[in-house]
């Protein structure tokens, strides 16, 4: 496949001391999350679960992965589940994309995403891979949005959700969605820090994704 593409790989946090049901519950919401994704990336995001509590997706139009990343944590935590999960994106080249799950799929995207969760420092839930295409002005925006996005409460990360997933929608329509008003809805946006991200996804969106080629 010819551009550059983006590979999510991602793992729950501490999954281990909530079981099971729950493991199971949070993959099914990340599922859920990925399915709708693939409607904003007009690509088949792929979702597949492996490892028990690891998981993947690929996006077809690697700007917006910085935006897929933020959905996939904000449904966690709107879920309720006490779970958050890690992500590593990678950037490059997809050699081989099946048709549906990810199994065998390959190519730099794939490996450095893969590379990256596995290297990911302690404390860490977000972060780029290809010293190619990543320059560290990204490497701060992502440092800064991991920070901002621990601290979202759950009512916090189900408004930055419905924004993420359905930005083209008045927002009194989504709070109608949610049962609160557009002013509560509004309030929680603006408590998240929204305003403010909203101009760094739009940036991450708009860059020149197609300088590296052949990377």
């Amino acid at each position: 496949m010819r551009g550059i593409k983006a590979v999510i790989s991602g793992d729950l946090i501490a999954s281990s001391a909530k079981g099971g049901a729950v493991i199971d519950g949070a993959m099914a919401t990340l599922a859920d999350t990925a399915a709708r994704l693939s409607a904003l990336t007009e690509s088949d995001t792929r979702f597949t679960r492996h490892r028990g509590d690891g998981w993947q997706i690929y996006v077809d139009v690697p700007g917006l992965a910085l935006t897929c990343a933020l959905a996939m944590t904000t449904a966690l935590r709107r879920s309720g589940a006490g779970l958050d999960t890690r992500q590593a994106i990678g950037f490059g080249r997809v050699e081989t994309l099946p048709p549906s799950a990810l199994g065998g799929a390959f190519g730099p995207a794939f490996e450095l995403s893969g590379r990256a969760l596995d290297q990911m420092p302690r404390g860490a839930r977000l972060c780029l891979a290809n010293r190619l295409i990543v320059t560290p002005w990204h490497e701060a925006l992502i440092a800064l949005i991991d920070w901002q996005s621990a601290r979202w409460s759950k009512e916090q990360a189900e408004a930055v959700l419905c924004r993420l997933l359905d930005e083209g929608r008045p927002n009194a329509e989504l709070a109608a969605g949610l049962g609160i008003t557009r002013q509560a809805f509004e309030a929680r946006l603006s408590s998240a820090g929204f305003p403010a991200l909203e101009p760094a996804l739009n940036a991450f969106q708009s860059a020149d994704w197609t300088e590296h080629p052949d990377v």
